[in-house]
């Protein structure tokens, strides 16, 4: 049906053609046969007991006015981008074991933070003054990329610890030989970095395309650079 359709519509002008596909939607109005919110609504308002089929399963749901928002969107965007036209899109609730995974690496990036600060001062030297525009760059390109897929955002956050890792490695053998703290603290940081670069890969982060890549690496050594003297 599908095939058919797009054969047809496709390249037909001034029509444009999508198919949106939603699952695990909860919300009103929803009083199907064989759905399990309503279901149990149900049976609970008859004081009955609740059969569940695979009481081990769990879904993550996702609520209808939020799909309703990303139907609006999709037709938004298909009248803007030929791209799109003739694609087919699946909406559904992000993996929250994902989210879990992004947090718990953003808590370790903040210890890092800390112990970075921490050094400088035993070293009586202060952080660079663009901090503040560094962590703005990096929060508003996190937020970008995370509203896209999670592939995409796990992709991201490999490549950067990739590339972390790479300087850390580049600022331990330029140490001075009798700084074992300093050198003790980034060994550290480092082994984070690659569980952080692991785990995203191995939760389907995707491979970015090479040109985001040179990207990525032209803007961190503008930041290592001018840390060096601002």
């Amino acid at each position: 049906m599908q095939s058919y359709y797009f054969s047809k519509l496709k390249y037909k002008k001034n029509i444009r053609l999508s198919i949106a596909r939603a699952g695990n939607v909860i919300g009103g109005g929803d009083w199907s046969e064989g759905r399990l919110i309503p279901d149990c609504v149900k049976k609970w308002s008859l004081n009955k007991t609740v059969q569940i089929r695979n009481p081990n399963s769990t879904r993550p749901w996702q609520h209808v006015l939020d799909v309703l928002n990303g139907y609006i969107n999709l037709a938004i965007q298909l009248n803007k981008k030929d791209s799109i036209n003739g694609e087919a899109f699946n909406f559904g609730p992000k993996n929250e074991k994902n989210r879990e995974f992004m947090e718990e690496a953003a808590s370790e990036e903040t210890k890092h933070l800390g112990w970075c600060e921490k050094r400088l001062s035993e070293l009586n030297t202060k952080p660079s003054t663009l901090n503040p525009f560094f962590y703005a760059t990096s929060f508003f390109a996190g937020l970008v990329v995370g509203a896209t897929t999670d592939k995409n955002s796990l992709g991201f956050t490999a490549e950067t610890e990739r590339q972390v890792m790479a300087h850390l490695s580049k600022h331990i053998s330029s140490l001075p030989s009798d700084d074992k703290k300093s050198k003790a603290i980034l060994e550290q940081m480092r082994l984070d970095e690659e569980s952080h670069k692991d785990s995203a890969i191995g939760r389907g982060g995707a491979e970015l395309p090479r040109a985001t890549k040179i990207l990525m690496t032209l803007l961190s050594k503008v930041m290592t650079k001018t840390t060096y003297w601002v």
